[in-house]
């Protein structure tokens, strides 16, 4: 399976908002909610949960597509209230909750037929994709987003920090 490795971050830092970047909703609705995604949001396989499909352009650029899933009743009341791409503080301020925390992980994939499209790129050129899920107090999930990178318009970097003298390594 390789190495898997795990960093802990600040949530304030992942959520701040990037500069001079475009966002076009392309689909939004209730949908089954397969496995994985049910899995994540801690629902019933199968239960409905509403579905945003958008993409992220910085210029006339894009470099990422991104479907985000949330629970249907506060995907109804994203609508209701015209949000079209729904970000943390806005699903925040429908469920009345604060994100305390997320998980992501990344890998390569190869992107497929839909991806290829939006992300203007051959079908099965390798892409990122990151999948998150924000999860409120006692860890209850909040969203699950999967987005979709563009390899070379998109850059991942984390800073590492020793702590303490070092030792333990």
């Amino acid at each position: 399976a390789g190495k898997s490795v795990s960093l802990v971050g600040a949530l304030e830092k992942m959520l701040a908002p990037a500069r001079a970047v475009s966002k076009k909703l392309l689909a939004r609705s209730a949908v089954k909610a397969r496995n994985a995604i049910a899995a994540c949001l801690q629902l019933e396989s199968g239960a409905k949960v509403y579905c945003f499909e958008a993409l992220f352009s910085s210029g006339k650029n894009p470099y990422a597509f991104s479907r985000q899933y949330v629970p249907l009743a506060i995907g109804e009341a994203l609508v209701e209230r015209s949000i079209e791409v729904p970000d943390i503080p806005s699903i925040e301020a429908i469920a009345l909750t604060r994100v305390e925390r997320a998980r992501q992980f990344i890998k390569p994939i190869a992107a497929d037929a839909i991806c290829a499209k939006h992300l203007e790129l051959k079908q099965r050129s390798p892409i990122l994709e990151v999948t998150r899920t924000f999860y409120r107090a006692n860890d209850l999930p909040l969203n699950t987003s999967i987005v979709f990178f563009h390899p070379d318009r998109y850059r991942y970097e984390v800073e590492l920090i020793a702590r303490g003298n070092g030792k333990g390594r």
